[in-house]
């Protein structure tokens, strides 16, 4: 039984390090704007730890998830829709593809895409 613990957990320490190295680094082609779609998440994430080590907290609205950008980056996003600006920083991982950010539930009414779900940001790359 401890050797399939074992395993497991050399498993998951393998797909962790391999998930993290897409996003190691901020380049000059990522400082530059990009357009990205955009979802949100709360309700059965609050509470829970996030890839940074914090408690996610679904009234945050700093909290961006992204496997695009590295963890602690910090971003600005501006709703294409509503024109309205974002400061966040990236504090967990998402499910989705490399153009794709998952904001907090809260991040996602102070931008207006709550209802909708989805939308289109312009993302900058502050530091």
């Amino acid at each position: 039984m401890k050797a399939v613990t074992a395993c497991v957990t050399l498993l998951a320490i393998m797909l962790a390090a391999h998930h993290g190295r897409a996003a190691d680094k901020v380049t000059k082609a990522t400082k530059a704007p990009m357009v990205m779609t955009a979802t949100w998440y709360g309700g059965t994430h609050d509470g829970r730890r996030m890839a940074n080590g914090r408690i996610f907290r679904k009234n945050d609205r700093t909290v961006i998830a992204s496997t695009k950008f590295p963890l602690g980056t910090k971003i600005e996003v501006k709703s294409l829709t509503t024109g309205r600006t974002l400061i966040g920083r990236v504090s967990d991982r998402g499910l989705f593809g490399r153009n794709h950010l998952d904001l907090s539930e809260a991040g996602a009414v102070w931008l207006g895409f709550r209802e909708a779900g989805r939308t289109k940001l312009r993302v900058t790359v502050i530091n």
